[in-house]
């Protein structure tokens, strides 16, 4: 049986693609949760700003389909309290946190001061902060450059 309570949260869980887990030999191979779900989001990809192959290993960054995957799960969980998890919870979570904040704060429920106070730390990965919002422009037909690109 689920409650109503359990929808008041929305997940995402980004752990590095298996090829990044081998070399780091990191111990978190999995997400919180097995699979995605109406307030759940797995995605793999790297803390790299571009595809990186680096002493014969191949970095994955994140790709302009796993930014609208994720403007269309912030679309559907509005409102909603977000829980990020990744490795390290300062760069590619920090972009999550930076731009929810940004984008899905219409009510206010979060101060500036309280935000930067909170995450003095987060280091937001330029990378995926740039593909989520060109996502987000893009889905909301907001922006446009000179040559008609988002």
């Amino acid at each position: 049986m689920t409650s109503n309570e359990d929808y008041l949260y929305a997940f995402i869980s980004i752990i590095g693609t298996p090829e990044c887990r081998k070399h780091y030999l990191e111990d978190e191979t999995d997400h919180w949760f097995k699979r995605d779900h109406s307030n759940v989001l797995n995605l793999e990809f790297d803390d790299v700003t571009e595809d990186l192959e680096w002493k014969g290993h191949l970095f994955k960054a994140m790709t302009e389909e796993q930014a609208d995957r994720c403007i269309e799960f912030l679309e559907r969980n509005k409102g909603k309290i977000f829980y990020i998890h990744c490795k390290a919870g300062i760069s590619r979570s920090g972009a999550f946190g930076r731009f929810i904040f940004d984008f899905y704060n219409q009510d206010k429920i979060y101060k500036e001061d309280e935000f930067e106070r909170d995450n003095a730390h987060i280091r937001p990965n330029n990378h995926v902060l740039r593909l989520l919002k060109r996502s987000y422009y893009k889905k909301n037909g907001l922006f446009m450059d000179n040559q008609g690109e988002f």
